[in-house]
């Protein structure tokens, strides 16, 4: 009882200071972004790290992202400090696929429109296929594109079953799918559970999965290709 008095405590300290940290960052972007384009990405990515520092949040990153061409990056959904921790990996043009109901949220939304996120709402059949095709011209355009494919947060810590969405992305685009896997997230923040607990989280870098050999016949043996990584890479049990 005691330790979990002390981390509430703790935790209303951490979103207290989070807080103003993150409104402070974001004019800092909006500043950095209406005066040089260019440097988004750069501050984005310094952004993320200031907002997982305040949370109390350590990252480790093992593996390299490759260069030379556009990738589907597809990472496990196990907290809402994923949101932080995908700009830490990627390098290039970017941007992601992210729940339509983030953009209710005013600041938030604000630099989700920035970075050129697109919204979706997977209850929406057509919209949803409405988004991958948005999302295949942003590929073309030299994107790489940022995707949670189990498409909500974990509850429970495991991998819940992947969406076929971003799959038959990369299968259209003919787009190499890179898995990346969080550990540590899901321990310090789950979705259900509003205190959060300081820690250590790690991002380990897949290698790139080409789509060559499969089609939309075979589309669930990519799946389960794709899922088998990330379930290495961040332990979680598929």
């Amino acid at each position: 009882m005691i330790k979990h008095i002390n981390n509430y405590i703790l935790s209303i300290i951490i979103y207290a200071t989070a807080t103003p940290v993150f409104v402070l960052c974001f004019f800092l972007f909006l500043l950095l972004n209406i005066f040089n384009k260019s440097l988004t990405y750069k501050a984005i990515k310094i952004i993320s790290k200031i907002m997982l520092y305040s949370f109390g949040i350590r990252t480790n990153i093992y593996g390299c992202f490759p260069k030379n061409t556009q990738y589907i990056v597809m990472m496990n959904h196990s907290s809402f400090l994923d949101m932080f921790l995908y700009p830490l990996v990627v390098r290039g043009k970017w941007t992601g696929i992210t729940a339509k109901e983030n953009f209710k949220y005013p600041l938030l939304s604000t630099v989700l429109k920035k970075m050129n996120a697109i919204p979706i709402k997977r209850t929406n059949k057509i919209g949803a296929i409405k988004t991958i095709k948005i999302a295949e011209k942003k590929i073309k355009q030299g994107y790489h594109i940022g995707i949670m494919p189990e498409g909500a947060r974990t509850l429970h810590g495991h991998l819940l079953p992947f969406k076929k969405g971003g799959f038959h992305m990369a299968l259209n685009t003919n787009t190499p799918i890179l898995p990346i896997g969080v550990s540590g997230a899901y321990s310090a923040k789950p979705r259900n559970r509003w205190w959060i607990m300081p820690g250590s989280v790690t991002i380990q870098i897949g290698k790139p999965i080409n789509v060559d050999e499969f089609n939309k016949d075979n589309i669930d043996s990519l799946i389960q290709l794709v899922k088998n990584n990330i379930s290495r890479l961040s332990s979680e049990k598929n």
